[in-house]
């Protein structure tokens, strides 16, 4: 069985051997290592794996796919002895299905949903608390600039944070306060932004008498909130702060949830096509981390303003087509209202963005003339996620 963990550092063991990041030392090699791994369940061809690693500067690259394997097959091998993890046919790479994988981030969100639907709550608490341990940190945080591993980042993050706030509402029920504390004060190592956390933190205290903390822990979320984070703080805080009750659990939250987790589940490599309640969820966490790592993402909004009733069927096909093939691996699209498309755009500035939709509009004009023949009319609309309106 080969054990791979990704989620705070990287390595991987087989036969009681570890082999670390270190030891390949080469981004290009680890992408390619992890995105093995995360789609071993079918063939890749160098293109997919190609796009994969650099995106739209795939066909420009100075290395290859074969080069990249090669290196990387020869320092797997130095340190595993002769075994073949990836089997290489002509222009094609598939995993080897008798090396069979133990993934980290596969049995954490395993593990939060079958905590999801677990009715007894002594079990259910075992299973939050199993999951957790499998969550030491991000998933590979050094590697978030490539787009499907911000995606998956971003869904790990998400994930970790519901299961500490599914974790702490049971501690809530169960009286264990001091539980709670200590799993509040280690989830707000890695997400410190988080209302609910300092809900059931200052909560615990004040039910352990030490009102002086809670007051400390409130103020501490305050300044966070709306300072750092730039954002005003919220009535959850208040009412745990003043009142001292429990906060109670979305229900639709929890739907929520569990429909990005099955959505994510059966994402086949590509964009990742959402409902709008999940594309509103990864739209809250993108405003985050481009506040913490200062980087710029876009909202791009496609419009179809003037249409023929007989064409508009024909016409939101070739739209949702033309998104498929311009977007990035991992890029957020959803469906906004029965006309508009929504996306999101992560490590985007305006001009990117708009480079983007030219995109989609070539492969547009180039399907049919009537797009460019005003048949069909269609607007293009971007903000950048901080500032933007579009989801008021």
């Amino acid at each position: 069985m080969l054990t791979v963990s990704t989620l705070g550092t990287f390595h991987m063991m087989w036969n009681g051997i570890t082999l670390k990041e270190k030891d390949i030392d080469d981004k290009d090699e680890i992408r390619l290592l992890l995105f093995l791994i995360l789609y071993r369940k079918k063939p890749l061809m160098e293109v997919q794996l190609s796009i994969a690693l650099w995106d739209h500067e795939a066909f420009s690259s100075e290395r290859t796919i074969e080069e990249i394997f090669n290196s990387l097959q020869n320092k797997i091998q130095s340190k595993f002895g002769d075994v073949l993890f990836v089997i290489r046919e002509d222009n094609t790479y598939r995993w080897n299905e008798e090396i069979k994988v133990n993934f980290d981030g596969e049995q954490f969100a395993m593990l939060v949903t079958q905590a999801l639907s677990e009715c007894d709550l002594k079990s259910n608490i075992e299973i939050y608390e199993r999951a957790l341990t499998f969550y030491k940190g991000d998933f590979m945080s050094e590697y978030i600039d490539t787009s499907w591993i911000s995606t998956r980042n971003t869904y790990y993050h998400n994930l970790f944070v519901y299961a500490v706030r599914g974790l702490a509402e049971l501690y809530c029920m169960t009286e264990q306060y001091e539980e709670i504390e200590e799993l509040c004060h280690g989830a707000l190592l890695i997400e410190n932004s988080d209302d609910l956390l300092y809900g059931y933190l200052i909560k615990a205290y004040v039910r352990k008498g030490s009102i002086s903390l809670a007051m400390e822990c409130y103020e501490q979320a305050k300044i966070v909130m709306e300072q750092k984070m730039k954002i005003k703080t919220s009535g959850i805080l208040d009412k745990v702060y003043k009142e001292f009750i429990i906060t109670n659990k979305d229900e639709a939250s929890e739907e929520i949830t569990m429909e990005y987790i099955e959505a994510l589940e059966n994402q086949d490599t590509g964009v990742f096509e959402c409902s709008y309640p999940i594309f509103r969820e990864m739209y809250k966490i993108e405003v985050t981390e481009s506040i913490r790592y200062k980087r710029e993402s876009q909202i791009l909004l496609i419009k179809v303003d003037d249409f023929d009733e007989n064409s508009y069927p024909s016409a939101l096909s070739d739209i949702q087509q033309a998104i498929r093939e311009s977007l990035r691996e991992g890029d957020v699209v959803s469906t906004y209202k029965k006309n508009q498309y929504i996306i999101l755009l992560s490590r985007c500035n305006y001009e990117q963005s708009m480079l983007v939709a030219n995109r989609i509009l070539s492969r547009l004009y180039d399907e049919d003339l009537w797009y460019s023949e005003d048949v069909i009319k269609i607007s293009v609309v971007s903000q950048s996620v901080s500032d933007t309106n579009l989801l008021d």
